[in-house]
């Protein structure tokens, strides 16, 4: 073993959490500790339980790439509200020039030139 790391739990006074890392220094003390997995503990703890040992991931490819994904999501986020201020500033300026008609329709709204005319949007509405 090169090291151990265990964690404790503030809101217990500091009391292990029940897990802990351990670095070694070679593959074989890995396979020799991973044969441990689901051995009986007896003494070890509070409550006798069988171990559990397993290699540990790599959290921080996992941090990243979750870190991107919210990166991602909140630009798109971004770009879409920057797109609706937009339209909705160009729809109230057609609005107020009296160049465009908006009206509802069962579960549509819907803006065009005239009544009449081809709708310039149509959107379905919350049901």
């Amino acid at each position: 073993m090169a090291a151990v790391r265990l964690v404790v739990d503030p809101k217990r006074a500091g009391r292990n959490r029940g897990f802990s890392f351990v670095d070694l220094e070679d593959h074989e003390s890995l396979d020799l500790a991973l044969k441990l997995h689901n051995q009986e503990a007896k003494g070890l703890a509070d409550n006798d339980a069988n171990l559990r040992v397993a290699k540990a991931h790599d959290g921080t490819d996992q941090a990243m790439k979750r870190k991107q994904g919210f990166s991602d999501a909140r630009k798109q986020l971004e770009e879409g509200e920057r797109k609706l201020a937009f339209f909705e500033a160009r729809l109230n300026k057609l609005l107020q020039l009296g160049q465009v008609v908006f009206r509802v329709r069962r579960t549509f709204i819907e803006v065009g030139e005239q009544l009449d005319s081809p709708q310039l949007l149509r959107r379905k509405t919350a049901a």
